[in-house]
């Protein structure tokens, strides 16, 4: 009979241990693994799901164009379809992301050859170090120098023009220099030429780009592959190409942005001001869109690319020891600094008040004493 009973009692305790081990609903249960978690890991490892692509390449800006199959099959002629994204935007605007540098000027030799239409900016990579010159005369040929200095000049060194009489030059160069790991070396400089002169970088400039090739605002003409427009005339080919020349009528003046009777580059354009009417409220109220309609040409707003994930701020948790502990000493000594200074506050009432019930005994005791003596 005892042997029964202890074989229940164990059959119990087994079945009971069984219970709390298969429970589900355990604190550690997050860190069980299955066979099932090893089979949707190979799946996962298999197929990998990303999911956000954002690349640092620049991005390159179509206009006007309806057609993505056709485009599709334009870019992947050399590019793989996951080397590139595509982001859609108001206008019929189409915005190609791809994945590295090699992608980006393939797709640009590719859309080029096909005839399409738009604009790219210049990669943080290949953009020049800027820097200006000043104290040397505009005659004086500076290239050979800077060379000799261990520097390589990227383009053109331009002298700076009168703003009255654009004839006359000023003692000032725009210098471009190819990135290096010297570049800001050239500030030490100061002798150039047998001239004593001054290195700085250049001074920010608020106002729009305007492309001179097809004379739209938010980019350059080096990055441009739109068709030309003309800034006078706005007919379809270069402002160096006008047969109208310098010496034109006014009546002949066309905007190529609002069609009305002035250059493209006027800055009392209606197009103008509004662009600039939007980056003053860009400055007061900063959005997303605000800042994609800043850069965007003839009203022609960017699309959105995914921005990265931002990470979560999360407050360190408290232990359960950290938890029932009694509060640290600092609040009982705040509380000990308050309730000290009320009682001194409330003893200096006091005394005052003393004072002042002393002084009205004395002019009390004074008064009952000259009505006694009369």
């Amino acid at each position: 009979m005892q042997s029964q009973n202890t074989k229940s009692l164990v059959n119990k305790k087994s079945q009971k241990s069984q219970a709390i081990y298969n429970c589900n609903t355990g604190r550690f249960d997050i860190l069980r693994f299955t066979e099932t978690d090893q089979s949707n890991l190979t799946v996962q490892q298999q197929n990998p799901r990303v999911e956000e692509k954002h690349y640092n390449t620049p991005p390159i800006v179509l206009h006007r164009f309806t057609d993505i199959k056709k485009l599709r099959n334009v870019i992947e002629k050399k590019i793989a379809p996951n080397d590139y994204i595509i982001a859609l935007g108001r206008h019929s605007t189409v915005c190609i992301k791809p994945k590295t540098m090699v992608e980006y000027k393939s797709i640009i030799h590719l859309l080029k050859d096909e005839g399409l239409s738009g604009y790219t900016f210049t990669p943080k990579s290949e953009m020049p170090f800027r820097i200006v010159i000043k104290g040397i005369h505009p005659s004086t040929d500076i290239e050979s120098e800077i060379v000799a200095a261990g520097h390589q000049i990227h383009g053109l060194i331009v002298a700076a023009r009168h703003r009255g009489q654009k004839d006359k030059l000023l003692p000032i160069h725009f210098v471009s220099l190819k990135k290096a790991e010297n570049n800001d070396s050239i500030y030490d400089i100061q002798y150039l030429c047998n001239h004593v002169v001054k290195i700085e970088p250049p001074h920010k400039v608020n106002t729009m780009i305007q492309c001179q090739r097809c004379q739209a605002y938010g980019h350059s003409k080096v990055n441009c592959f739109e068709k030309p427009v003309c800034v006078k005339c706005s007919g379809p080919h270069l402002t160096t190409e006008c047969e109208k020349g310098n010496k034109i009528a006014r009546d002949e003046l066309c905007c190529a942005l609002c069609n009305e009777k002035h250059p493209a580059n006027y800055q009392g354009c209606s197009v103008y001001k509004d662009i600039i009417e939007r980056r003053k409220k860009l400055k007061k109220t900063p959005n997303v869109q605000a800042a994609q309609e800043d850069t965007a040409p003839h009203s022609q707003i960017l699309p959105k690319f995914p921005l990265p994930r931002q990470t979560e701020v999360t407050r360190p948790r408290k232990t359960y020891s950290e938890a029932t502990n009694r509060p640290s000493e600092e609040p009982t000594t705040n509380q000990d600094t308050l309730l000290n200074n009320f009682i001194m506050q409330q003893t200096s009432l006091f005394q005052q008040v003393l004072t002042q019930l002393t002084m009205l005994t004395t002019a009390i005791n004074k008064l009952v004493a000259k009505l006694s003596n009369e």
